[in-house]
């Protein structure tokens, strides 16, 4: 009942002067009187009665209805008694009267006729018919004429009227009519047998339902009025019960909505002995509680806030010293892999194949490091907010490929890697080197996870039967050993084309699966489905989370469908750019510098693509020597910076050819390597040697010297562009 107060508002303050019933503390704070008595009269006595009124008015009202309703059909059967009475009475005189006076004394006739009729009250019309259908008498065709000579006759009843049957029968017959021009009227053929068997005629009986009908409204008035006096009775009951009830219901809603303004140290008495009393009761001793319960809360907010701020400094200190040592590791980290690879090429010395192994683990160690470095790295910039997006036009089949040389190098011992790309297949609009970040956490766990090669794993029915509908793009023939490796296979294709199209990048591997209750969580950072110390996998959980949030920061997300021991495939979406880049050379473009970097080590190329973008370069990512001569061909660009340690061949091989080709010459072609050949390397023909590792900022104070602004490059050059 207290939901029925107005919520209006009211100051949460001690009682009332005029409230005796209120106990206030003597250090209550003095406050005014809440004056809510006219507020909730006007409300409660209001509701209240029109609550009552309404159940009585439905009472009274459902009542005279049914009344009435079985009234008029009491009356309705009454009235056709009486007629079916009335006309087996009536038959013979009627009939009688006209076989003896329709000829010599027609007005003795009508005399007789009006005689019987007046009887009946309800009686309109009478009709005389022979047996053949045609009707000899009409009441409401019967002049004043005292005699007639001849009988008043008519056309005989159509054959099939229900009329003529009931005229020719011999049994009393009472049906409802409609008559034009007037309301139903209830009809009784009723025949005229004589005594010895003859029937000759019929006599059809109207009667009006008239009465009936004035006989319900004059009940329906008296309900009415009946209704109308209990209303009004049940109106003023309603409010001596409402007004008795009131008083206490304005207390208890007063202290209620105290209660709710903060003042919980009020207590309300009421000395009723009903439920107002243990509501009264209940609300005092649920302030009690809720005044104690406030004063723990406070003390433990105060002691939580503390220890949020607390947890937020180690948050933010723990995010500075994963970074900080992140950096420091990746220096000396980079600086061992250098000296590796010289040992390994015979520059320190001579090296066995018992060592040449060794340090082929080594260097592998070194990159699983490198890589766990910078997955720190990027969920340090993640926590910290500083993961910024650069997002272009860009193709996507060049990057995917780049990534995929990157991968294949560093795994292509274990795993067999496959491309299948649409032909035709659009620019896409994102960040270059996020998603290429994205493809290798991707490919990476597709072959960490892959299982050993089995009957079933040899082939890729799916890939095989998509490169033959549109194109394998990685068409180089497998050789039979790598064909019995694992296979992973990355998918580029167009899912809807057009302004707003996408394209679905997926990776599908047949590795050990994924448990179908674990596919939700392996986004979480740090999370591992075996977190065991024996786990077989290593790892720090991080690669799908970074994978995650960077597909968010570009509005989409990762799907995984994954069958446990039958590998697992990730999807997502890239949209389309709402337009392919311009050339370099289209009118707007004031000066346009371009670099082909040929490079297998992805973390050093993504540093430099993102930094040199900035700075308005545009830059042609290669990953191996026979892509980077063909993308210099084709882009002729200002500056060439090649590795000297390539997949698939030597850095100095790629010099010399491209020294050798005429449309190369005055481009400067710079050796950046980690090792420290460059005496034989300016012999060669290169502009300059630069000795890794490079920061960012080294790399374009370098090249700042060595290159001078061209305008015009031939199509296909674009900032940021992943070329073949």
């Amino acid at each position: 009942m207290l939901g029925l107060v107005p919520d209006s508002p009211i100051p949460s303050s001690g009682a009332s002067p005029r409230d005796p019933d209120v106990d206030t503390p003597a250090d209550a704070r003095a406050e005014g009187p809440l004056d809510l008595e006219p507020r909730l009269g006007h409300g409660i006595h209001r509701r209240f009665v029109v609550v009552i009124s309404l159940l009585v008015a439905l009472v009274l009202v459902t009542q005279g209805a049914i009344l009435v309703l079985f009234g008029h059909d009491v009356l309705s059967r009454h009235l056709e008694d009486e007629a079916s009475s009335f006309a087996a009475l009536a038959v013979a005189p009627i009939a009688g009267a006209y076989e003896r006076y329709h000829d010599s004394g027609y007005g003795k006739f009508l005399d007789l006729y009006r005689a019987t009729a007046e009887l009946q009250h309800d009686l309109v019309r009478v009709e005389l018919y022979d047996v053949s259908g045609r009707r000899l008498f009409d009441s409401q065709q019967a002049s004043a004429t005292p005699r007639r000579s001849e009988p008043s006759e008519s056309s005989p009843l159509a054959a099939g009227d229900p009329l003529l049957a009931a005229v020719r029968g011999l049994e009393q017959v009472v049906f409802r009519a409609e008559v034009p021009d007037r309301d139903a009227v209830l009809r009784v053929v009723q025949p005229f047998i004589e005594e010895w068997g003859r029937h000759q005629y019929s006599v059809v009986f109207s009667f009006s339902y008239a009465r009936v009908q004035d006989t319900s409204i004059r009940a329906g008035l008296w309900l009415s009025l009946i209704a109308c006096i209990a209303l009004v009775l049940g109106i003023g009951c309603a409010y001596v019960l409402s007004a008795s009830s009131l008083r206490p219901l304005a207390k208890l809603t007063r202290h209620a909505r105290a209660l709710a303004g903060g003042t919980l140290d009020r207590r309300l008495a009421l000395r009723t002995g009903d439920e107002f009393e243990v509501l009264g009761g209940t609300l005092d001793r649920m302030a009690a509680r809720l005044a104690a319960s406030i004063d723990a809360l406070e003390a433990s907010n105060r002691g939580l806030e503390a220890a949020n701020r607390e947890l937020q400094e180690l948050d933010r200190v723990k995010s500075d010293v994963l970074a900080n040592v992140s950096h420091e590791l990746k220096t000396p980290l980079t600086a061992i892999r250098g000296y590796v690879e010289a040992m390994r090429e015979g520059l320190l010395g001579e090296v066995t194949p018992v060592q040449q192994d060794s340090l082929r683990v080594v260097e592998r160690n070194i990159g699983r490091l490198r890589s766990m470095i910078d997955q720190l790295l990027g969920f340090a910039r993640m926590e910290s907010g500083r993961l910024t997006l650069e997002p272009r036009a860009f193709e996507l089949e060049p990057m995917a490929r780049h990534v995929l040389e990157v991968v294949r190098a560093a795994r292509g011992d274990v795993v067999r890697f496959e491309l299948v790309v649409e032909r035709d297949l659009p620019p896409v609009q994102g960040d270059p080197a996020r998603l290429a970040q994205v493809l290798e956490n991707l490919l990476t766990n597709a072959a960490k996870f892959s299982a050993d090669p089995g009957p079933e794993n040899e082939t890729d029915t799916d890939a095989d039967t998509e490169a033959a509908n549109t194109g394998l793009v990685d068409g180089d023939e497998v050789a039979e050993s790598e064909a019995r490796l694992p296979l992973v296979t990355l998918r580029l294709r167009t899912v809807s084309a057009g302004r707003g199209g996408e394209v679905e990048v997926s990776v599908r591997d047949h590795g050990i699966g994924i448990p179908a209750a674990e596919q939700e969580r392996i986004f979480d950072r740090f999370y591992q489905v075996d977190a065991s110390s024996k786990r077989p996998y290593g790892g720090m959980g991080l690669g799908l989370a970074i994978v995650r949030e960077i597909l968010e920061r570009h509005d989409s997300s990762i799907e995984v469908e994954s069958t446990e021991g039958q590998g697992a495939t990730f999807r997502f979406l890239v949209p389309l750019a709402d337009a392919v880049p311009a050339p370099a050379g289209d009118a707007g473009a004031d000066e346009t510098r371009s670099l082909v970097l040929v490079d297998d080590d992805a973390r050093f190329v993504q540093e430099m693509v993102a930094h040199l973008g900035d700075a308005g370069w545009t830059v042609h990512v290669a990953a191996t020597g026979a892509e980077g001569a063909r993308l210099a061909h084709r882009c002729r660009p200002d500056v060439i910076v090649l590795d000297r340690l390539l997949p698939d061949q030597d850095g100095f091989d790629l010099l010399t050819r491209l020294r050798e080709d005429e449309a190369l010459a005055e481009v400067p072609i710079v050796l950046c390597t980690v090792r420290r050949e460059r005496a034989l390397g300016l012999r060669l023909g290169a502009a300059d040697y630069w000795v890794k590792p490079l920061t960012p900022e080294d790399f374009e104070q370098r090249l700042e010297t060595l290159s001078t602004p061209r305008s015009g490059l031939p199509d296909g050059a674009g900032r940021g562009t992943f070329g073949v």
